[in-house]
């Protein structure tokens, strides 16, 4: 699913069915700084759905955010993995819808028009399962590329099952100060220049129990 806000867009996955009402998964980040209590939507087939933001206290810290909208059309829900089983070396294939279009370092455009048709998949591997959670449940590194607007979107083992949701992209702007633990350390130097190089994902377990 595309998620639509104000000046912004980001990625969610089909979790759950229930009669015609179905829930999808994303970012916090992806859906705070929305200033209409709906959200517009864009299912694979091009569709467009008004979606709400449902209260969920489950979430806790967690930058997890739950959509639900109505269709009597059929959507695929995603099947869920048991990531606790996860491994070191495992195959990773992140989905989403990149923000923009850069076939070269002089050109870059938005793809906000593009609706689905912006959809990506990369393929990549699990390279870091910290003993250690960081902040707002980002426990998964992975080697895939991830996009501005691919963040909600799902990160899914190699028989297309849930394993969990894409969030936190390579390199980021704020350097070490974006890897805390939930105890409020940081990792060392080494660590850490290991953990920019990845992607950063939250594990499917930690959102749906």
């Amino acid at each position: 699913m595309r998620i639509f806000t104000d000046n912004s867009a980001g990625s969610g996955v089909i979790i759950k069915r229930q009669g015609n009402t179905y829930t999808v998964v994303t970012n916090h980040h992806v859906i705070e700084n929305n200033s209409h209590k709906l959200y517009p939507i864009m299912s694979g087939d091009g569709m467009t759905h008004q979606a709400t933001l449902i209260s969920s206290p489950q979430m806790g810290n967690l930058d997890v955010a739950l959509l639900q909208f109505t269709s009597d059309r059929p959507y695929q829900v995603v099947e869920i993995a048991n990531s606790n089983v996860l491994s070191v070396g495992e195959t990773v294939i992140a989905a989403g819808f990149p923000n923009w279009h850069q076939p070269d370092s002089l050109e870059m455009s938005s793809t906000r028009a593009w609706g689905s048709r912006a959809f990506q998949l990369t393929l990549g591997a699990v390279e870091m399962l910290p003993s250690r959670t960081l902040s707002q449940g980002y426990q998964l590194g992975y080697t895939n590329d991830i996009k501005s607007g691919m963040s909600g979107g799902p990160i899914l083992n190699n028989k297309g099952q849930l394993i969990g949701i894409n969030g936190r992209s390579k390199y980021p702007i704020a350097g070490i100060g974006a890897f805390n633990f939930v105890d409020g350390s940081q990792p060392s130097v080494e660590q850490f220049k290991k953990m920019e190089s990845l992607s950063w994902g939250i594990p499917v377990y930690r959102i749906i129990n």
